[in-house]
């Protein structure tokens, strides 16, 4: 891509890679508008003193909070009914991720406003609450996001998901712990998160 595009063009670039992936790296952004690392840097910087990104290690990733109910709150990506998280405010409102990955990293980032948060069971499709759910990490299958996380009602569902498609098996802690160091993201700790209401479904 020329260099010859103006700050405010690259910078909108930017905004729309960020809606339709919820991510961006900064090495590959210098690399598809061929400019420095230090460019890329320089329009984070700006991005993120609208509030319009987060700056993470290494890129950044969206700060939009869609209340609209059309699509994820973190990327954007229309949500799928048989993955998606659905998290309940204390303040009465509500915010719509498209499947755990996003779900966790919309629950690390909004800590303890949120009351309860609810999703699937990938194989048997029950409600579950995101906080006793059991997940499996980076399998080989990934039916939305990446690196991929599934939510399992039982750890037996779970482990057994784990013989045949691979990944690891974590309780909630350890699968946002993962998930941080994954997109290089700092999360609130689980114990400072208000408690979920077992077995709350929106449904």
């Amino acid at each position: 891509m020329a260099e010859s595009l103006l700050a405010s063009q690259r910078r909108q670039r930017i905004l729309d890679a960020l809606r339709s992936r919820g991510m961006v790296k900064t090495g590959e952004l210098a690399r598809t508008f061929g400019v420095s690392e230090m460019t890329i840097h320089r329009d984070l910087d700006a991005l993120a003193a609208q509030g319009l990104v987060q700056k993470i290690f290494g890129g950044a990733v969206t700060t939009r909070l869609d209340e609209s109910g059309a699509g994820c709150t973190i990327c954007g990506a229309a949500p799928d009914k048989r993955l998606d998280v659905t998290l309940h405010l204390a303040n009465g409102g509500s915010r719509l991720a498209c499947c755990p990955h996003c779900g966790l990293m919309l629950l690390g980032r909004l800590g303890e406003q949120v009351q309860s948060a609810v999703t699937f069971d990938f194989v048997t499709r029950q409600t579950v609450n995101v906080r006793t759910a059991t997940y499996v990490l980076e399998s080989a299958a990934t039916p939305c996001c990446s690196p991929s996380v599934l939510a399992f009602r039982m750890r037996e569902d779970a482990e057994r998901f784990r013989l045949g498609f691979g990944g690891r098996v974590a309780d909630l802690e350890a699968a946002m712990a993962w998930l941080a160091r994954s997109m290089g993201i700092g999360f609130v700790p689980v114990d400072q998160l208000s408690e979920v209401s077992p077995g709350r479904s929106r449904r």
